[in-house]
């Protein structure tokens, strides 16, 4: 793994020491730049210092025995140590604990919990932690998808001059209305963070080998973001990033892509993108191999190729991409590439939903309950389009309405019905229901329904938009 002289972040909760504030800090920054170096001594003077209960010391033994930087890796050792200053208001501790529970390095993997660590770190302005909770909004791994908070996230995380986050901006402005752009800036000017005024100065996040983001994929036959294991250095400049895409580092070669795909610091250029996705991906890199299949998809860079669209979102979808899996799966539903084939796109709609990919559990459930490719199963159709509307998804919010009103799984409540409604109505809903049939929803459900339950209806719709996802993350398929 690349060295990289960067200094890890530090937080001004003082313990007992006749060492001051500043020597402090200078001292620990010192040790860590040792530590980098392969010095297991000034890890020792690290972990010496966090047994005697220093908060600091605590984040930076556990951040490098988690990233395995200049020391073996040992991911449960590094638990031990972040939970703690994690826990104590470390906002470094915070990402790597979220990482962690990202990642499934050193506890079991779970979204929920990631994403709460990582809010906790955001919200003291931790710009790594920033990027990953917009990466997880975007998405709705391990919280409700949320277009504008994301937008939010990454434009703090921009602010502070991460060009991941920038990029990841860009993406979603092409996306977002003028309405949604204007409020994503208006909580970020009124976000204020309690470690504004007193993180010491000079000391910058340590990016680490805990390398999520959100790879640029347009919606034109490409699929949305999830986190990828390619994220750079928080200060990777174009010449960095082009210097490791040419010595072969094959996710720098994916962000180089990616820079020339939306115009990031070069000038926009799609045959350019698509040349060093192509080098990535016929190194073996998943991500790669998804964005190039994409590319083949649509025509972006390269010649539009069902055939070698299908070779390469194959090869990412068996490397268990869950775009990719998703991607599989519509193509074997839809004839796209492949001969049309019912059981296949069940099989890969699995594997993309037991991922957390909230369109592959909608297209799942569909499935089962028209025994298209799958047994018959309403009850297990009912069950992925509670994960999927749980997670945001408006498709899947308008097919509980209905079934909550056409009792076919689910005992006839209007009020829940009228809910799931409000939360669906305003977003994109994909094959679940066109304008009409939304208006005649709305009719049915209000002729059926009394002021007072519509009333309780828009308050559990509040409610729900307000309080953390509370069903368990999607584990991970065996």
């Amino acid at each position: 793994m690349t060295q990289r002289t960067c200094r890890i972040v530090l937080i001004c909760l003082l313990t007992t020491t006749c060492i001051s504030c500043s020597n402090r800090e200078k001292a620990i920054g010192e040790l860590q730049e040792q530590v980098q170096k392969g010095n297991r001594a000034a890890l020792d003077q690290l972990r010496s210092m966090a047994n005697n209960g220093d908060v600091d010391a605590q984040a930076s033994v556990g951040y490098f025995l988690l990233s395995g930087e200049g020391v073996p890796k040992n991911a449960v050792e590094g638990i031990k140590w972040v939970r703690p200053a994690a826990e104590a208001g470390s906002r470094l501790a915070q990402r790597c604990l979220g990482n962690a529970y990202l990642r499934g390095e050193g506890v079991p993997k779970n979204e929920v919990e990631a994403a709460s660590w990582l809010r906790k770190a955001a919200e003291q302005n931790e710009f790594l932690a920033q990027t990953l909770l917009g990466c997880m909004l975007e998405s709705g791994q391990g919280v409700r998808a949320d277009a504008v908070e994301a937008y939010k996230w990454f434009l703090l995380s921009g602010a502070q001059g991460y060009d991941w986050a920038k990029t990841n901006i860009s993406i979603m402005e092409e996306s977002l209305s003028a309405a949604q752009r204007l409020e994503g800036q208006q909580r970020a000017r009124a976000f204020k963070s309690p470690k504004a005024d007193t993180e010491p100065k000079g000391i910058t996040a340590q990016p680490g080998t805990q390398k999520p983001t959100v790879v640029p994929l347009h919606s034109n036959g490409v699929v949305k973001s999830r986190v990828q294991d390619d994220m750079p250095p928080a200060s990777e400049t174009l010449e960095m990033c082009r210097k490791a895409a040419e010595q072969g580092d094959s996710n720098a070669q994916c962000r180089l892509g990616s820079r020339y795909s939306s115009g990031n610091g070069v000038g926009q250029d799609d045959a350019e993108a698509a040349k060093w996705w192509r080098r990535a991906a016929e190194q073996g890199n998943p991500v790669g191999q998804h964005v190039l299949g994409c590319a083949y998809a649509v025509g972006k860079g390269v010649a539009k190729d069902d055939v070698e669209a299908i070779k390469w979102i194959r090869l990412a979808a068996n490397q268990s991409l869950p775009e990719a899996q998703f991607q599989l799966g519509d193509r074997y539903a839809t004839g796209r590439g492949v001969a049309k084939d019912p059981s296949q796109a069940a099989v890969w709609f699995r594997k993309a939903s037991e991922q957390g990919v909230a369109e592959a559990q909608v297209r799942l459930g569909i499935a089962l309950e028209q025994g298209n490719g799958v047994a018959k199963n309403f009850d297990e159709a009912l069950s992925w389009f509670r994960k999927a509307a749980l997670s945001g998804n408006g498709e899947a919010q308008i097919v509980l309405s209905v079934r909550y009103m056409d009792e076919r799984s689910l005992p006839k409540d209007v009020t829940e019905a009228y809910k799931w409604y409000l939360l669906g109505e305003s977003k994109p809903l994909g094959k679940a229901a066109d304008a009409a049939s939304l208006a005649e929803l709305r009719r049915i459900l209000e002729a059926n329904s009394t002021p007072a339950q519509r009333a309780e209806a828009r308050q559990r719709a509040k409610e729900f938009q307000l309080k953390p996802m509370t069903h368990g993350p999607v584990t991970q398929p065996k």
